[in-house]
């Protein structure tokens, strides 16, 4: 496959690139905006006294393009990493062919796709192919596009990372380890070492090239075992006295307390769930200002509506409909329903609102839809009804209305982008104590069933999935007192 001419006008740092080599993603996390500005912010009121910056385990190259935005000049930044998205890009900002990866398809149907080892973005295919798989229902959508468009697959991947390559042109790059780098850079008073070692869910993997062995291999440098909390504190302690300023990424539970006595205070912390921070610490607080507090997560707030009273009753003339609403508004009637679950993904949210009554929240996700993939579905996250006395099951009627072309054609009309690929259905998941969920039964269908692992707080994961139905929210509420009277 010959590579075509590169379009260097395009944005390379559009979240597109990342989405399909998602591996990346797993790599190393998208920081979460608090972390960029502050980041930034840091980078560049440090920029004159430590002119070279220093990232190992560079990820998907997030880190540079702050670096960019603080000042920072290209031939200053050094980056290193160990995987095979950011070895690609790497190698081509080297100037070097990309056959020096020594790369070879494993998987069959790539062998079969006669793929050439030495084109960028074929080598990006193979790893979508390799994360996405065919393992679920919904991943089939990928996995048929994926398939059915391998050419244009690999040439977009292809234009886009030598795009993206444009925008770094100048950087340095290394295929070593995290350590390797540290090491190299610990004595030099004039760099700045921004450490963000790898996601803790690869903690146990020597290499991700376990992650690609059944699909792709190639020339990937041995690194130690990545032990999540060890290897975190073990870093800190290397770079305690040396003469680089370091800022070391910490993602996980409350980590100041078990890193404080040996370490020091983090100047930054930002709470991304209710159990989960992200933290910075450095080998020199005096450089750091100390209103580096802690920060909370998104704030949550009421909206206009009052509650539904727990004894109002539903009737054949009560009105529905749904509005949308802020994140914070919908995280403050989501908690206040079923307490705190952490953030979740939701592109947009809305209000189920009975009579003028507050009844419900919903967010929905719509990368599948924006996309067209996987039947256009949108993604439910979360879906809550206030408790009521009068009615224990009126969780059902939202759901039932959350499925229906009124409320399908609601959100094509709030997000155009969805009017090129028009919703097929809804799709959502829950955790549950029981093999299925009572409230989802004649709603949606049950699609997929996995038991969690032992200890966990749920012992069901499942997936459901309903089309949407050529119904009105009056009809959805007419069908749900049928059903209710039915019951009794």
């Amino acid at each position: 496959m010959s590579s075509r001419q590169r379009n260097v006008g395009a944005n390379p740092a559009s979240r597109s690139i990342f989405v399909m080599p998602g591996i990346t993603q797993l790599a190393q996390k998208m920081l979460v905006k608090p972390m960029q500005q502050y980041l930034r912010a840091c980078l560049t009121e440090h920029l004159e006294k430590y002119p070279r910056l220093v990232i190992p385990n560079v990820g998907n190259y997030e880190l540079v393009f702050v670096a960019l935005k603080a000042g920072y000049k290209p031939e200053n930044i050094y980056c290193s990493g160990t995987t095979l998205y950011s070895t690609i890009v790497g190698t081509l900002l080297n100037g070097e062919g990309l056959e020096r990866l020594e790369a070879e398809y494993v998987h069959e149907r790539l062998q079969m796709a006669c793929l050439n080892p030495y084109h960028a973005g074929s080598l990006l295919f193979a790893q979508t192919v390799a994360q996405v798989q065919d393992s679920t229902p919904y991943r089939a959508g990928f996995w048929e596009d994926l398939w059915g468009n391998v050419e244009r697959h690999c040439e977009k991947l292809d234009t886009k990372v030598h795009d993206f390559v444009e925008k770094l042109r100048g950087v340095t790059f290394a295929c070593e380890g995290i350590t390797d780098t540290v090491d190299k850079f610990k004595d030099d008073s004039g760099a700045l070492i921004l450490m963000f070692p790898p996601d803790f869910y690869w903690q146990s993997n020597a290499t991700l090239e376990k992650h690609f062995r059944n699909y792709v291999t190639w020339r990937q440098p041995k690194v130690k075992t990545w032990e999540n909390h060890y290897s975190h504190l073990d870093l800190l302690m290397r770079t305690k006295d040396v003469k680089a300023l370091t800022l070391l990424y910490w993602d996980g539970p409350d980590a100041s307390k078990v890193t404080v006595s040996q370490v020091g205070d983090p100047v930054y912390g930002f709470q991304r769930e209710r159990f989960r921070w992200f933290y910075l610490f450095t080998n020199r607080e005096q450089e750091f200002e100390k209103d580096a507090t802690l920060r909370r997560g998104p704030k949550s707030k009421r909206g206009k509506w009052p509650l539904l009273p727990l004894d109002h009753e539903v009737t054949s003339e009560s009105r529905i409909w749904f509005e949308k609403i802020r994140p914070e508004v919908a995280l403050y009637y989501r908690d206040l329903f079923a307490h705190k679950l952490g953030l979740t993904l939701s592109h947009t949210c809305y209000a189920g609102i009975i009579d003028g009554y507050l009844c419900s929240t919903i967010g929905i996700n719509m990368q599948f839809a924006i996309r067209g993939i996987c039947n256009n579905d949108l993604m439910k996250p979360f879906g809550f009804a206030v408790p009521s006395r009068r009615h224990p099951r009126i969780n059902k009627l939202m759901g039932k209305c959350s499925t229906s072309k009124e409320f399908k054609d609601l959100i094509v009309r709030d997000h155009r982008t969805l009017q090129l690929h028009e919703p097929g259905g809804m799709l959502t998941i829950c955790l549950s104590e029981f093999p299925e969920m009572k409230s989802n039964r004649g709603v949606m269908k049950l699609i997929e069933k996995e038991k969690m692992p032992e200890g966990s707080p749920y012992k069901y994961h499942l997936r459901y999935r309903a089309d949407f139905t050529n119904m009105s929210f009056a009809d959805c509420r007419d069908w749900w007192l049928k059903k209710e009277r039915a019951i009794g």
